[in-house]
């Protein structure tokens, strides 16, 4: 006999059971039945609260990306730090350049979870873009920025490139190698928002 729950703490029990068993199987070797074989529910549980596996993967990151997003409102709404210093505390604080995937998600290693891996870093860089775009326009009106133009755009390259950049599977770059792309990465943001050079840039150069 199956005990019934709370709608809300069922939907929990569903995402970390296909948390668990994406990370120890991988995303594309775990079924449906699978998750909720996990936890002694119906299959028809599951899709009273997720559409597709899919569906349940993009909670998966949303669910995860709260912290990194916490940080960042509260960074928001703090008066007494200027725009930039926002971004600096944002980025370098937490560390979001040096592996936008894994600040989200654990234990990813698996080939099979590249989808969430990839899933995750989409998820954070549309979430962090118009947070640090809010940060830019106020550095605009502190006049430490001296370009806003296309600033979503801007912001959103910048994020994909340093994920990419980062990223263990496609490259294998020595630390230095990996600090100094760093540098141009930053260095390349400060140009785009004429940011005064080395603002960002001079955390990662040797």
């Amino acid at each position: 006999m199956r005990i019934t729950k709370k709608p809300e703490v069922r939907k929990k029990e569903l995402i970390e059971a296909a948390k668990f068993l994406f990370e120890k199987n991988g995303y594309e070797q775990t079924k449906i039945i699978d998750i909720t074989r996990h936890i002694d529910v119906a299959k028809g549980t599951f899709y009273h609260y997720f559409e597709s596996k899919n569906d349940i993967l993009t909670e998966i990151v949303r669910v995860t990306l709260d912290d990194i997003l916490d940080v960042a409102h509260q960074l928001n709404e703090n008066p007494s730090l200027s725009g930039l210093e926002k971004i600096r505390l944002l980025l370098h604080s937490d560390k979001i350049t040096e592996d936008l995937t894994r600040q989200a998600v654990t234990h990813l290693e698996m080939p099979d979870n590249r989808a969430l891996q990839e899933k995750t870093a989409v998820e954070t860089i549309k979430s962090l873009t118009p947070i640090i775009v809010s940060y830019l326009n106020q550095a605009y009106q502190e006049g430490e920025v001296t370009k806003i133009d296309d600033a979503e755009e801007k912001v959103e390259i910048i994020l994909s490139a340093a994920h990419f950049l980062i990223d263990a599977h496609l490259f294998e770059f020595t630390d230095l190698e990996l600090t100094n792309r760093h540098y141009v990465i930053w260095y390349t943001f400060e140009s785009m928002f004429g940011i005064k050079e080395g603002y960002f840039s001079t955390f990662y150069k040797k």
